[in-house]
């Protein structure tokens, strides 16, 4: 069993339905399919609801461990950010990681000179990324009526979907993106 298998069965999970699952992860069915049941073969039984909830605690207790160790800021993001500030513009953010999780980074990366005016988690909306939700919350907080007042930056699709679904100005970085499957040492060299 590895990280992918738990990670699509939990999405499987949560969205009650393979087609759906496949849409928001980017990953044709059949390799959905299969991952599902190369992990019931490594349980051998039929994936539960016990099972998914299982996999997903120890995701995210594993998670959790691990996640100050390899957050980091990316390169030019406190610059851009002070840039921008000085200029009048608010910084908000979103993120897939639940509140608990944000809150072990928050201090980490504030060291390092990030802080956002405002900062959204998955678990504080009905429905996280691709949904404009955690975007909506932040412009309400920031005070903001107009989604064309707002520039969506994300390194992920489901970043830019979001962006999308929220009507907001988006853009894609690519270098250092997680989509890259790439370190920032290997992106260096390449």
């Amino acid at each position: 069993m590895n990280l992918l298998h738990m990670k699509y069965a939990v999405e499987i999970a949560e969205a009650k339905s393979i087609n759906r699952a496949s849409e928001t992860l980017f990953v044709g069915q059949p390799t959905l399919s299969r991952a599902i049941k190369e992990l019931e073969q490594n349980l051998g039984h039929a994936v539960t609801d016990d099972d998914i909830n299982e996999l997903y605690n120890v995701f995210e207790s594993t998670l959790l461990e691990n996640l100050v160790a390899y957050s980091t800021v990316k390169p030019y993001v406190t610059e851009t950010v002070d840039a921008l500030r000085s200029q009048g513009i608010c910084i908000g953010s979103t993120s897939g990681y639940t509140r608990a999780m944000m809150d072990r980074i928050t201090s980490h990366v504030a060291k390092r000179g990030y802080v956002p005016d405002c900062c959204v988690c998955a678990d504080e909306v009905s429905r996280g990324r691709p949904y404009p939700y955690m975007m909506w919350k932040n412009m309400s907080e920031l005070d903001i009526a107009d989604p064309r007042h707002v520039v969506k930056v994300g390194d992920t699709v489901s970043d830019i979907r979001e962006g999308f679904s929220a009507d907001a100005w988006t853009v894609g970085v690519v270098m250092g993106s997680s989509e890259l499957g790439l370190n920032e040492d290997e992106v260096r060299e390449s």
